[in-house]
Order: C-alpha cells, then sequence, then structure tokens
C-alpha cells in the first residue's frame, strides 16, 4: 500500500510540475511556488493527520484524537 501511495505521489508531483512550468511566463514563479508550497504543506498535514487516533474509554463512542506516545 505504502508502494503504491509513493508511487502515485511521485507521479503526481511530476505532473503537476510540469504543468506550473507551462503557465503563462508572468505568472511562471508564482505558479511553481504555489504548486510546491501546496504539495509540501499537504504532505505535512497529511503525516500529521494519519499519526492521530480515535481514543475511546470502555463507552464504545470516540472521546477524542490522541497522538501515540513515542516508543523508547
Amino acid at each position: 500500500m505504502a508502494t503504491m501511495l509513493g508511487t502515485g505521489w511521485a507521479f503526481l508531483h511530476s505532473t503537476l510540475r510540469a504543468w506550473a512550468t507551462s503557465v503563462v511566463p508572468e505568472a511562471r514563479g508564482t505558479a511553481v511556488s504555489c504548486s510546491v508550497a501546496a504539495l509540501f504543506i499537504g504532505s505535512a498535514l497529511g503525516a500529521t493527520l494519519g499519526r492521530a487516533r480515535p481514543t475511546t474509554r470502555g463507552s464504545g463512542r470516540s472521546s477524542g484524537w490522541r497522538l501515540p506516545r513515542p516508543s523508547r
């Protein structure tokens, strides 16, 4: 699964990078910087939110989100 996600991300990155460099020359710098910023921010948010998990206190209902403790 991780290999498929990584491969998809790599293809998406190269496709968006090619599109961003083919826009109007006056807007090329803005398009490239916005696309790169969106990819990095999205990757950071995805990793952060993917790490959280719902917690339960025996009632069967979710009582919130908690980050796992680091293993030693």
